[in-house]
């Protein structure tokens, strides 16, 4: 049996956001299956970077079902998924443990509808502090932001066409809100902003096989749909009124769909579908 990995990342993003994704292949002597699959999310700059996000996907033991055979493997076949949160590494979840509980699950149709694995909301920042002017004034400052996650997946797999059709979708949205506020003991006299920016995007990992003949075909796509980021600013001004000026302004930001390009020995399989 001939074995490679197909290693490499894609990244993207801002000055101040970088995801990276990478796709490690077992490649069989009949036709290439996915052995491990993992999609990591960081954010931070140059000087540091905050681990939001890990989502590994992996099989083990599916030389048999592949059509190939190793004496010397002695691998179960098994699949799951494993799990880091905000650096924090979850109990793996294991999909199926042996040949009768995959064709378990294929009869029954277990996961042929999207099904949540991870569902939750994390505090990204919750931040407040005073700083005094050479002035006299006080300028406060408050910023508090919250990152929600939503993991799900789903796979129809036909006995009769000898087809299989997954999806892993990873939702991620993320909204930050402050304010700043200058402080003085008159109250006819104020300055105030307050600002908000956030967004919703997803990623979707789309693994089309086909085992109808040998060698068998695998196709991995990587999606992002377009989304739209938004940043709206308030500003409150009153000097010795009671009147307040207000203004606001709002930004939006679109970034169209892509599909990201992956390996080229990827890519040639998915030409053949």
């Amino acid at each position: 049996m001939l074995h490679d990995c197909l290693c490499f990342s894609i990244a993207g993003g801002t000055d101040t956001a970088n995801a990276t994704y990478g796709v490690a292949m077992e490649l069989l002597s009949k036709g290439n299956l996915l052995k491990e699959s993992n999609f990591d999310f960081l954010v931070g700059n140059e000087q540091s970077q905050q681990h939001i996000l890990s989502v590994g996907l992996f099989a083990r033991g599916l030389q048999g079902f592949g059509g190939s055979s190793d004496e010397n493997d002695d691998e179960s076949m098994m699949a799951g998924m494993a799990l880091k949160i905000m650096g924090m590494q979850l109990r793996p979840y294991t999909f199926f443990h042996g040949t009768g509980e995959l064709m378990g699950h294929v009869w029954s149709g277990t996961a042929s509808e999207p099904t949540t694995a991870y569902r939750g909301n994390l505090l990204l920042a919750d931040h407040q502090d005073s700083t005094p002017l050479i002035n006299g004034f006080v300028v406060s400052q408050k910023m508090r932001g919250v990152l929600s996650i939503d993991l799900s997946g789903e796979i129809q797999i036909s006995m009769w066409n000898r087809n299989a059709h997954a999806v892993v979708r990873s939702k991620i949205a993320a909204l930050m809100q402050g304010s700043q506020t200058i402080l003085t003991s008159d109250v006819t006299t104020t300055a105030a902003q307050q600002f908000a920016f956030g967004g919703a995007t997803a990623i979707d990992t789309i693994t089309d096989t086909d085992f109808s003949s040998s060698p068998f075909k695998m196709c991995v796509k990587m999606t992002q749909p377009q989304f739209e980021l938004r940043h709206n600013t308030r500003k409150y001004e009153r000097v010795d009124s009671p009147a307040t000026t207000r203004r606001i302004h709002k930004r939006n930001f679109l970034f169209p769909a892509k599909s990201f390009a992956l390996h080229p020995k990827i890519q040639e399989v998915c030409e053949t579908f």
